[in-house]
């Protein structure tokens, strides 16, 4: 795995350490694991990704995905044109993948 694609990897995971903790991470991303979403469904399908959370959380899903593009922003630096659109988190990602500095 490319070190760009880990550290986004990483980004998420804090994200759902933060927002839900670590005991209720674990039973979501084992919850989704048996659905066939893995953590790298956030890389290679970040909408698969989304649909799985979407289907744990439904509306809710959206906090954590601006959660996710805010903390992709700051980590990745990424300048205010983006963070002025409203890319949503596959957008994101993707572009981070294609463009990681």
């Amino acid at each position: 795995m490319v070190d760009v694609e880990q550290e986004i990897i990483v980004c998420v995971d804090r994200v759902l350490t933060d927002v839900l903790g670590e005991f209720a991470k674990r039973a979501i991303l084992i919850s989704m694991e048996e659905k066939g979403i893995t953590l790298t469904d956030i890389i290679r399908r970040p909408e698969k990704f989304m649909k799985g959370l979407r289907s744990v959380f439904g509306s809710g899903a959206g906090v954590l995905e601006k959660a996710f593009i805010f903390e992709l922003g700051n980590h990745f630096k990424v300048d205010s044109l983006y963070n002025n659109t409203h890319l949503s988190f596959p957008e994101l990602v993707r572009r981070i993948r294609n463009h990681p500095s």
